[in-house]
């Protein structure tokens, strides 16, 4: 079987690009061949192919098809992945090559704004895709508001929803919320498949609890990642536990509001560490006490969370998006309410003063993380999708 995987870059700049690079990489393992092409649009298409840098420049529509159709045929593809792109025109020309199916990496099929997340209230939007989202990107501030942009985003919505979703052999999505986001809006029952994300299986050691308290945020460093809550539950904590150290592992652009919210006697205890290398980050995680989850907008899932859990480290985060299809409440870490601060502060200091809670979870979250979410779990349905999509 050959697979070509089709995003709207190949460069390494998300969740979504790690995510292909690594199943590329697990597919070859069980003799599935795979290809990346990039599609950019700015007017006119760019392609580049992965496997080789090659690019090719200022295409039409009809010239950007061509050059995929030519590259399906000479490569004997069977299949392809859609990850990230948007654009109607494209995806209907590829449903007329060989079948397709897409991951639903975040919402954008069913959100012109791509994130559920009205970000003046910084509320979840609890309202299915409608005309009334236009008006949304005004009062609500949950997408770009250019007139143009506005009216692309919401047509390539319109058109996943109509049309594009009707024609994918499988919608795949890795959360119960996602799945149930999509069934509102209409999207068909039977090509929706739940595959969650994966991470690495860390070698097996015996969980010990930290001596130090270190408690620890991966990610953007922006409102929807909830940065200003996690500093905030750290400022209750250090009432009590004034030797704390907090790492935040990441980088944005409201950095710098982060950095000035912090009070003077405490920014020895909050660490702003960057973006990291993936050695890096492990290493933060295996010398981690916990990781403390403070998404406000509903996460398609949360891929830090699943990498804490393979670490053996419990996690407490807010029950947002698709946070519950790997956070289990009192088995792997504690759900909370969103911006709940003292819930959140009283769960990790329910950790910090029991011991024996604490190893039990820490045991439980591994062992979860290589039942659930381990690599072989993922591409073993991955790999039965592509086949049933075959007709095999």
């Amino acid at each position: 079987m050959k697979i070509l995987h089709l995003n709207d870059k190949i460069e390494i700049s998300g969740g979504t690009e790690v995510y292909i690079k690594n199943t590329i990489h697990y597919l070859s393992k069980i003799g599935i061949e795979s290809f990346w092409i990039g599609v950019y649009k700015t007017g006119k298409y760019t392609i580049r192919i992965k496997e080789t840098a090659e690019e090719i420049t200022s295409l039409s529509l009809d010239q950007a098809t061509d050059y995929l159709k030519t590259f399906i045929l000479n490569n004997d593809i069977d299949l392809i992945h859609v990850h990230s792109i948007s654009d109607p025109e494209l995806l209907r020309a590829c449903f007329k090559m060989v079948p397709v199916v897409r991951t639903m990496h975040e919402p954008r099929m069913f959100c012109p704004g791509k994130g559920k997340f009205w970000r003046k209230s910084e509320e979840v939007c609890k309202v299915p895709f409608g005309s009334h989202c236009i008006k949304h990107a005004y009062t609500q501030g949950c997408m770009n508001r250019h007139p143009k942009r506005i009216y692309n985003d919401w047509k390539n919505t319109s058109a996943e929803i109509d049309f594009s979703s009707k024609k994918y052999k499988a919608i795949i999505v890795m959360s119960q919320y996602m799945k149930a986001e999509s069934l509102k809006v209409g999207m068909p029952a039977g090509v929706l498949n739940l595959n969650p994300a994966f991470t690495e299986i860390r070698p097996s050691a015996e969980l010990e609890r930290p001596g130090e308290i270190r408690i620890l945020f991966i990610g953007r460093l922006s409102r929807t990642k909830g940065v200003h809550y996690f500093i905030q539950v750290g400022l209750i904590l250090l009432e009590t536990y004034p030797n704390i150290s907090f790492d935040i592992v990441g980088e944005g652009h409201d950095g710098k509001l982060f950095r000035e919210m912090i009070p003077a006697n405490y920014r020895k205890n909050f660490i702003f560490h960057g973006w990291l290398s993936p050695k890096k980050v492990d290493s933060y995680l295996s010398k981690s006490f916990l990781l403390l989850f403070t998404s406000i907008y509903p996460e398609a899932f949360g891929l830090s969370g699943i990498e804490a859990m393979m670490h053996g480290k419990p996690v407490v985060g807010f029950d947002v998006g698709g946070v519950s299809t790997w956070l289990k409440h009192e088995r792997t870490g504690f759900l909370v309410p969103p911006k709940d601060l003292m819930a959140m502060a009283k769960k990790v200091e329910l950790l910090i003063k029991d011991e024996k809670l604490y190893l039990k979870i820490s045991h439980q979250a591994k062992m979860l993380a290589i039942q659930k979410f381990s690599p072989e779990v993922h591409i073993k349905k991955l790999n039965n999708i592509y086949l049933e999509s075959l007709g095999r």
